[in-house]
Parts: C-alpha cells; structure tokens; sequence
C-alpha cells in the first residue's frame, strides 16, 4: 500500500492532480491511500503525529502562507526521507528544490506523463528502500533509512528509529531477515539486527551507533560482525 498526500493551496489543481494519481496508480496496480491538503500547517500536523505517515508527499512551491520548499527542509533536518516531488507554476526554484533530493520538480499545469516518471521513480526508490510488516489487523512500513536496530524480545519486535522514535510490530526474527535487502542489516546479537549503515564503531562486544546508542555484540556473531 502507498501512502501519498498532496499538498496545494488552489482546489483546481489538488483536484486535477488527486485524478492523475489515481490514474497513474490504477495503471500500474498499485494500491494506495491518498490525502488532500490545502495548507502545510494541518499536513506537518499529521507528520508530528506519525513522521511516517507517508511515502510520496506532491507539494506546491509557490504557496499564500508557506513555502514548500521551506517545508521539504524542515522534513529532511527531522531526517525524514519521505519522497518528495515539487510542484510549481515557476521553474526560479528549480536548483533550491533539489536541495531536498526531490523526485521530480514538475511545472503547472501539471503533464501527467511527467508525473507519471516522477512518481514510479519514486515508488521504486519507496520498494527496494522499504520493509512492510504485515500483522493481523493491519500494516506496517517503515524506510530503512529511519531504521537504527531492531530487538527482538517474547516474539515482539521493537523498530529503533531515528530521532528517538520507537515502533513495535508482532513479527518473528526470521521473518525480518526474509524480507530485508541482503547486506543492509547483520544479526549482532541472538536478539539484535543493526542497520550496517547505521554503525560508527565496533568493539567486543559492543557496537556504537551513528546516534552514540550501543547495543550488544555476542561473542557468536562478533567475527561474523
């Protein structure tokens, strides 16, 4: 399931675009959520709640009371790495825009094959850079990038995230290791994975994480570490 939110103070173009996406993504058999907004202030109050609220954020550049730009930075200084594309009726942004790493910087009005590019290169970037975790009653995606560790304890287990985020799922050890990227994550520990990208130093038997956290190193894993 891909979660999107667009965000444009003109109701002409949030409708006009909300129709491309659902075209886009009925296209491809994509399953997705949408969400609407006419201003960043109720949007960054739905990403306090849940920084992960999202996969795909559209934002409007050139805004009344705002400034997408502006608000594609506070995300990326929060460490949020959701994808972003730009919209804008003036391309005077264009090289401010890609500071954030956006997907695509699309000019209004809006061409859906150039939206089209803009957000399947998102979603790719979404599919090999993401691990779901389905549960009983519901789902659960989360951007390897945010991920820190990952314990594993009475078969509950506990996502480490950045900014001191935490976030538990129902979900085996083996179950994790199926689903992760080959070499993105090691088992330190009978109960522990770390994100190798995430590791400043090893030691035995302990590892520091980019963050100053530690966590344990087993003398079984150690070497393999």
């Amino acid at each position: 399931m891909l979660n999107i939110a667009i965000c444009d103070d003109e109701a002409v173009f949030l409708k006009e675009n909300s129709e491309y996406i659902d075209i886009i993504m009925k296209s491809h058999g994509i399953e997705y959520t949408l969400d609407l907004y006419q201003n960043y202030e109720k949007l960054s109050d739905k990403l306090k709640i849940n920084p992960n609220q999202y996969n795909i954020l559209l934002l409007d550049i050139i805004y009344s009371n705002g400034n997408g730009i502006e608000f594609a930075s506070k995300l990326r200084k929060q460490q949020n790495s959701v994808s972003i594309i730009f919209i804008s009726s003036s391309n005077d942004f264009l090289l401010e825009g890609y500071e954030s790493g956006p997907c695509g910087y699309i000019l209004k009005p809006v061409n859906i094959k150039k939206l089209e590019k803009a957000v399947m290169r998102a979603y790719k970037n979404i599919k090999h850079n993401t691990l779901t975790i389905n549960n009983k009653y519901h789902m659960q995606s989360f951007s390897l990038d945010d991920i820190l560790y990952i314990e594993i304890m009475n078969k509950t287990a506990s996502f480490h995230l950045t900014g001191e985020r935490l976030s538990k799922a129902n979900v085996s050890l083996q179950e994790i290791m199926q689903k992760l990227p080959s070499g993105s994550f090691v088992q330190c520990h009978r109960s522990y994975l770390v994100n190798i990208a995430k590791i400043f130093s090893i030691k035995r038997y302990e590892i520091t994480l980019c963050d100053g956290k530690t966590i344990p190193v087993s003398k079984r894993n150690y070497c393999n570490v």
